[in-house]
């Protein structure tokens, strides 16, 4: 984990220099899609080459009910990191990869009304008192994707922009707890298991975006 940070430290300082550098090779791009809300910024260094800063994110909530409990989910995405865009034709067609630092996060709240069943076990509802989860990805996380439009690239100074990519962020990992104490740990584990279970197709996040870039 420390030697990613200081990958992305060491790259974030390099594209800073670059971007200082790049003149009227610069470009701001400004996007939406299943990653949040972004705002990317994007130094040309070559024709086929472009270091590119992005930050990304989005927070909503909604139900979960995949295993007997039924929760509210608080639902955070998105990420931050250097990307660097490939350009082998010399055109807006590119190929994108890079280190992102993962915010992907799920907070669950269920508060029982009647029985129900955790682990192997069912339980009267004064007995669960509110149960309480999280789920967690990795937050070092690479990035691989291709893409169209380039903001830093000379032509028209407003562009559309487009990526498809993935995040690799490993499989999630749940931990949940009970406000009564009364459920067996053993329990718990079981239903964290379920909910991993779940969410084992998530390994990799896709990400597809667009938006409009403008050159600076």
């Amino acid at each position: 984990m420390k030697t990613a940070r200081a990958m992305i430290c060491s790259a974030a300082v390099l594209a800073a220099c670059s971007l200082a550098a790049a003149g009227d090779r610069l470009g701001i791009g400004i996007k939406g899609g299943t990653y949040g809300v972004g705002v990317d910024l994007t130094g040309r260094i070559v024709d086929w080459f472009s270091l590119r800063g992005t930050v990304n994110a989005i927070d909503a909530s909604r139900s979960y009910s995949e295993t007997d409990v039924d929760y509210d989910a608080d639902v955070e995405l998105g990420g931050y990191g250097l990307l660097a865009d490939f350009h082998p034709l010399r055109n807006n067609f590119r190929i994108s990869a890079g280190f992102l630092r993962n915010r992907n996060a799920i907070d669950l709240t269920a508060v029982p009304t009647a029985d129900v069943t955790i682990g192997d076990n069912t339980y009267p509802a004064a007995l669960v008192g509110e149960l309480d989860g999280s789920i967690r990805f990795k937050k070092n996380t690479p990035y691989v994707g291709v893409g169209y439009g380039s903001a830093a690239k000379s032509g028209h100074r407003v562009k559309f922009v487009l990526d498809v990519g993935v995040v690799q962020q490993g499989s999630g990992k749940a931990s949940m707890t009970s406000s009564s104490g009364l459920v067996a740990p053993s329990d718990l584990r079981a239903e964290e298991a379920k909910i991993e279970d779940q969410i084992k197709n998530y390994k990799l996040w896709p990400v597809i975006a667009l938006g409009l870039s403008i050159r600076i």
